[in-house]
């Protein structure tokens, strides 16, 4: 005779199954242990790790769908006050990067945590972002984040610092002198990582808003050198 545990078991592993036909309401499993959260999030966080373990490794063309059901998943519990940390962070890393085609909903999941719960560390803030890949956010997104100020200084100078690198890029691709300009910003960034103690350079918040304001004038001369480019364009077709 199986156990309640076997049986706990075989279930999770149907549910599993079934996953890419699973809405969010489905998921929300009643949590039956006095003073915990409403929904048990650990029994979802062992359906999605068995899903990954059994399902994914036939490469199914609904993964995206399920990437978009984890998201919505965690943004919906986000607010749960006894949420904790760890289990947001293990259903958020359940997934491979391959499952989310776009990473805004992850993104906007763990902004309502983090607001939901202001008291946790900056360590644990840089924990559960950790699943998140800024190039994989929208464009929106990314502006977004580069103001967001409830996420860690370490994500926020890395976001930054991955911007100026894009800037840099466009700019070089404008055939511009702005070249030297962003190169230098980018090399002052990095290179005050390797000083001093571990990460001494993100110390506090006025760097990362002395950061933020160079990528805000950083992003105007890119826009008004482009604007110049457009304009040369066209005043070189009607010279024809």
């Amino acid at each position: 005779m199986e156990s309640d545990s076997d049986l706990v078991k075989r279930l999770e592993r149907r549910i599993a199954i079934m996953l890419e036909k699973c809405s969010v309401r489905d998921l929300l499993v009643k949590n039956r242990i006095d003073g915990d959260t409403t929904y048990d999030v650990g029994v979802v966080i062992r359906v999605v790790q068995c899903y990954v373990s059994v399902v994914w490794i036939n490469h199914p063309p609904k993964l995206f769908a399920v990437g978009r059901l984890v998201d919505g998943y965690l943004a919906f519990v986000a607010r749960e006050e006894r949420l904790s940390v760890r289990d947001f962070q293990s259903l958020a890393e359940a997934l491979p990067t391959d499952a989310r085609f776009c990473n805004d909903n992850l993104y906007r999941a763990i902004d309502m945590y983090i607001k939901a719960h202001p008291n946790i560390t900056e360590a644990e803030r840089m924990g559960i972002c950790k699943a998140m890949d800024y190039h994989r956010l929208s464009k929106e997104a990314q502006e977004h984040s580069l103001k967001n100020d409830r996420l860690p200084l370490d994500m926020m100078a890395r976001f930054i610092l991955m911007e100026q690198v894009n800037m840099m890029r466009s700019a070089t691709n404008s055939r511009s002198d702005y070249r030297r300009t962003a190169t230098q910003a980018v090399l002052r960034t990095s290179t005050g990582s390797s000083h001093g103690s571990s990460h001494s350079w993100l110390s506090s918040q006025k760097e990362v808003r002395m950061m933020k304001k160079e990528v805000d004038v950083m992003q105007a001369q890119i826009r008004q050198l482009q604007q110049c480019r457009l304009k040369l364009r066209t005043q070189m077709r009607g010279a024809k």
